[in-house]
C-alpha cells in the first residue's frame, strides 16, 4: 500500500478544512495515509477515518529569534533524517503553510503544492508580492501546482514559471450535505427575505464591510441579513452594525459545524468577496438547488458559476438594488457530483500514481 502525506494548518471549520477532510476519506482506503498539522486543533478532527494518522508539527515562537531559529532547525534537520523520500506522494494542502510545503517537499519526490485561493487578486495584483510569496512556498520545487479554478491558475501564468500545473477542484461531500440539511427546520421567519452569507468572518478576502453597508440601503420590512460563521473581524462586525442601527436586521449566527439547515431554508445566499479560489459554498449551494448572489466567477472542467448563479459587481448600490428586487425563486441544477467526483478524484490519484523516483 502505497504511502502518502498531507500537510496543513489545521482542522478548524473551513472550506479548505473541509474539502482536506473530503479528500483524505476518499483515499483512506486505498492508501496509508499521514497527515501533519501545524495544530492539531479544530472541530474536524473528529470527522477523519480512523485510519488516517494524525500528528502535530509545531513551529517553535520564542521571541528570542536565535533561539528559535535553532528550535526549529534542529527539528527540521531531525524530521528529515527520519521522513526524507519516505513517501510516495505528498501534498502540502493549506498553501499559505511554509512549513507544511518544505515539509512535503522533503517526504517525497512525488509531490504538490494545492493552491486554494486566488493570490493574484489576494495579493493586489503586485508581481513582486506574488513571486515573494510563492518563492518562500518553495514553489519550483513541487512536482505539480494544483489550483481548484481555471481563474486561480491562468491569473498566474504570465508570472510564475511550472512544469506542471492543472486544475482540480475539492470534492463535495453531497450525501453528507443532503442529510445534514434536514437535521433542524423552521430556522427563519417566512415574512421576509432571509439572505444569508456563511463563511469566514474575513473582511480581508470576504468584504463584509461592503455587504453590512449595502445592507443599510435595502428595504429591511422585507430582509433580513444572516451571517454565519466566525473570524477576527467579528468584532468589528457587530461594531458596524450597531453604527448603522442595523442591530433587528442583521444577525450573526454561532459558527455551526452543521450550516446545511440554514442553507437550505434561506431564500438567498450571498457573497461579496474581493477574490476567491472557487468556494465550497458554491457547491454546496449547488447541491441544495439555492439561488446565490455573488461577486466572485469561477470555473473548472465541470461547472461555470456563471451558469447558475447571480454574478454582479462589488457596488453597494447594485447589490442593495438587486435584494430590494429580488423574488423567491426555486432552482433544480442537476448536477452530478458524483459523477464530478469520481473524475476529480481519478485526477487526483492519477498523480498519487505516478512511478517513486528514488
Amino acid at each position: 500500500m502505497k504511502r502518502l502525506l498531507f500537510t496543513a494548518k489545521n482542522l478548524n471549520i473551513g472550506g479548505m478544512e473541509k474539502s482536506l477532510v473530503n479528500l483524505l476519506n476518499a483515499l483512506a482506503k486505498d492508501y496509508e495515509i499521514t497527515l501533519i498539522l501545524e495544530e492539531k486543533t479544530g472541530p474536524l478532527l473528529e470527522k477523519i477515518d480512523s485510519r488516517i494518522k494524525v500528528q502535530e508539527y509545531k513551529v517553535a515562537q520564542d521571541s528570542f529569534v536565535f533561539l528559535r531559529k535553532i528550535k526549529n532547525f534542529t527539528k527540521r534537520f531531525i524530521w528529515q533524517f527520519k521522513n526524507k523520500n519516505k513517501y510516495d506522494f505528498s501534498c502540502s494542502y493549506a498553501t499559505y503553510s511554509v512549513i507544511g510545503s518544505h515539509l512535503a517537499l522533503i517526504a517525497s519526490r512525488n509531490n504538490a503544492l494545492y493552491v486554494h485561493s486566488n493570490y493574484y487578486e489576494a495579493l493586489k495584483q503586485n508581481k513582486k508580492e506574488i513571486n515573494k510569496f510563492f518563492h518562500n512556498l518553495n514553489y519550483e520545487k513541487f512536482k505539480h501546482l494544483i489550483f481548484v479554478s481555471n481563474e486561480s491558475l491562468n491569473s498566474l501564468k504570465n508570472i510564475l514559471a511550472w512544469q506542471d500545473a492543472l486544475v482540480i477542484n475539492n470534492l463535495t461531500d453531497y450525501k453528507t450535505i443532503l442529510k445534514e440539511a434536514h437535521k433542524e427546520s423552521n430556522l427563519f421567519p417566512k415574512d421576509k427575505n432571509n439572505i444569508l452569507y456563511v463563511g469566514r468572518l474575513d473582511n480581508t478576502s470576504k468584504n463584509l464591510d461592503l455587504l453590512i453597508k449595502a445592507f443599510s440601503f435595502v428595504n429591511l420590512d422585507k430582509n433580513h441579513l444572516y451571517l454565519l460563521g466566525d473570524g477576527y473581524y467579528k468584532k468589528e462586525i457587530l461594531k458596524k452594525i450597531k453604527e448603522l442601527k442595523l442591530e433587528n436586521n442583521i444577525t450573526l449566527l454561532k459558527e455551526n459545524n452543521n450550516p446545511y439547515p440554514y442553507m437550505r431554508e434561506c431564500d438567498l445566499l450571498i457573497l461579496t468577496s474581493r477574490y476567491e479560489g472557487f468556494p465550497v459554498v458554491y457547491n454546496e449551494a449547488l447541491v441544495l438547488n439555492k439561488e446565490f448572489l455573488t461577486t466572485v466567477s469561477v470555473s473548472d472542467e465541470f461547472i461555470d458559476i456563471k451558469n447558475y448563479f447571480y454574478i454582479i459587481d462589488s457596488k453597494e448600490k447594485l447589490i442593495s438594488d438587486f435584494i430590494n428586487n429580488y423574488q423567491r425563486r426555486k432552482r433544480d441544477y442537476k448536477i452530478d457530483f458524483l459523477k464530478i467526483n469520481k473524475l476529480n478524484l481519478q485526477r487526483f490519484i492519477n498523480l498519487i500514481e505516478e512511478e517513486k523516483n528514488e
